[in-house]
């Protein structure tokens, strides 16, 4: 579904939403590496606000950890880079340069929804912020692409 919006300026802005298998389609990743659930905003090569709804059926509980399940910091910084793959689907293959300033504050558990967002810092590359917010607290996770 894409949406047709004028911003100011006379500018037109799309906003696209995108389910998991349109997601799946532009990243190529495949279970159980396919973690974003939804797009709910793409402002095209500039921000993208995705979701990811944590499952207790998600492969990566039986073992981390049975008893007390909690969703990996290296997933949430996985799916952060999933949807800047979204943002950025039309530059090739994008890989991680650096992680810088990555704070967990809070353990991410089966039935939490992690909200995704990814903004570009720099027009000239493809520097990103990114922050998983959830229950109202963010996880800020800056990094660049290339």
């Amino acid at each position: 579904m894409i949406l047709e919006l004028f911003a100011n300026q006379n500018k037109k802005m799309k906003l696209m939403v995108l389910n998991s298998t349109q997601i799946r389609q532009l990243t190529g990743h495949k279970a159980p590496l396919n973690l974003l659930d939804r797009v709910d905003r793409i402002v095209l090569e500039k921000k993208i606000v995705g979701i990811k709804n944590v499952s207790s059926n998600e492969i990566y509980f039986q073992g981390h950890f049975p008893a007390n399940p909690v969703m990996p910091g290296v997933l949430i910084i996985e799916t952060c880079m999933e949807a800047a793959q979204v943002l950025f689907k039309d530059k090739g293959q994008i890989k991680f340069k650096q992680i810088r300033k990555a704070r967990f504050r809070q353990m991410v558990r089966p039935g939490d929804q992690l909200v995704i967002e990814v903004d570009r810092k720099d027009m000239s590359d493809l520097s990103c912020e990114t922050k998983a917010l959830l229950n109202n607290t963010e996880r800020d996770f800056s990094y660049g692409c290339s």
